[in-house]
């Protein structure tokens, strides 16, 4: 009898996750998750040009000239907490002003394939249907070399802290701050938010 076949085991093409630098100025590393994210294809076509000459013996050659990473993606322009997703916005703000903007992205799994890189933005939002979800196709076009990074997914969320309302209080405390972000699934209790060394209430 033959044995069974051995087929593998698949993954999903959720495994990737993109960030996003909010530090779009240095691109110093103020990453946020993208979320709403439904499509994600990275590529790393090559620009060729015919190499073929008479040393071929009638055969063709082609010479690589260049190389360029693109990543496409869709996502979807769902509310979180009633507020736009920053790392949606930081893209589509790049993309109106035509300026680069610093992203990551890697599988969701620890030693998967990571990179990042610097971007132009190119955002098309696609219309339909009364009924369709709002979606907007995005193309990042590499701005010189994609790198090849440490793995930085983790099973557990890093809390990141991308803004707080208001931002100043009295000293004897009592104001009611807002505080967004994402990666919070681990705090809790008082203890997990200090101001100075305070716990909040």
């Amino acid at each position: 009898m033959s044995p069974a076949p051995s087929t593998g085991t698949p993954t999903a093409n959720s495994k990737w996750r993109l960030d996003v630098d909010l530090d779009t100025a240095n691109g110093s590393g103020n990453f946020v998750q993208l979320k709403g994210m439904s499509n994600f294809v990275p590529s790393v076509p090559a620009q060729v040009e015919d190499n073929t000459d008479y040393d071929t013996d009638g055969w063709g050659a082609d010479a690589v000239m260049a190389r360029k990473f693109t990543n496409t993606l869709t996502v979807r322009r769902n509310y979180y907490a009633g507020a736009r997703d920053p790392g949606q916005e930081a893209l589509r703000i790049a993309a109106d002003a035509g300026t680069r903007i610093h992203v990551r992205w890697y599988e969701r799994t620890t030693g998967g394939e990571a990179y990042d890189g610097w971007v132009l933005v190119q955002w098309e939002p696609q219309g339909g249907a009364p009924t369709n979800m709002s979606e907007v196709s995005v193309t990042l076009l590499g701005q010189g070399a994609r790198a090849a990074i440490t793995n930085p997914f983790s099973a557990t969320a890093v809390p990141t802290v991308n803004s707080l309302s208001p931002a100043t209080g009295p000293a004897a405390g009592g104001t009611l701050v807002v505080i967004r972000g994402s990666g919070f699934t681990t705090v809790t209790g008082a203890a997990g938010v200090k101001f100075g060394t305070v716990n909040a209430t």
